[in-house]
């Protein structure tokens, strides 16, 4: 509690103005980690075309919002090993957070090039397990994962008309000159 209070600036006395124990600090600071989530809205994806960018675009907004929670979450995941009422409150918020990324995959299957055959609750409960992790421990380069992570979710769950795009831009391979070389028969 001195940490913190060295941090934040103010005696340690104040700290536990406001809160009797580390345990009752970490419920508070998760609290405000599960506001942030539940007010980080998807995109309308009204655009099919627009998917890949609107993800990135997502996933960017979802990274500096948590980015403050890291340290939060850490401790968090290493109380839940021994504290048995936040190891089942860490499994309802998981499920929470599974049903959320649920929804939001549920909802791109419905657009134009959705992959079919896409197992969606394993895939959001993959991705959640994911989630979690990345916030525990964040890249070191937030929007190069996130465009990373845009590109590799939108071909998880989308046929790949966007690699289909990107490889129709490169320039064509130079053919080499001379006569192809003859393989010899078996």
């Amino acid at each position: 509690m001195r940490d913190i209070a060295v941090r934040a600036g103010v005696a340690t006395g104040a700290v536990y103005q406001f809160f009797r124990s580390k345990r009752g600090l970490l419920l508070a600071a998760m609290d405000a980690l599960l506001q942030h989530l539940e007010s980080a809205s998807a995109p309308a994806f009204a655009n099919p075309a627009l998917v890949a960018g609107d993800l990135e675009r997502f996933l960017e907004e979802v990274f500096a919002r948590e980015a403050p929670f890291s340290g939060v979450y850490r401790a968090w995941r290493e109380a839940s090993l021994t504290d048995d009422s936040i190891a089942r409150k860490d499994a309802a918020i998981r499920v929470w957070t599974s049903a959320r990324i649920g929804a939001l995959f549920t909802r791109l299957s419905g657009l134009p090039g959705a992959r079919a055959g896409v197992d969606l609750p394993l895939s959001a409960e993959l991705w959640d397990r994911f989630f979690w992790d990345l916030l525990g421990h964040p890249p070191p380069d937030p929007p190069r994962a996130a465009r990373s992570l845009a590109a590799t979710l939108y071909h998880a769950l989308f046929a790949d008309t966007l690699s289909a795009r990107r490889v129709s831009k490169r320039r064509p391979r130079r053919r080499a000159r001379g006569p192809r070389p003859v393989r010899p028969s078996r």
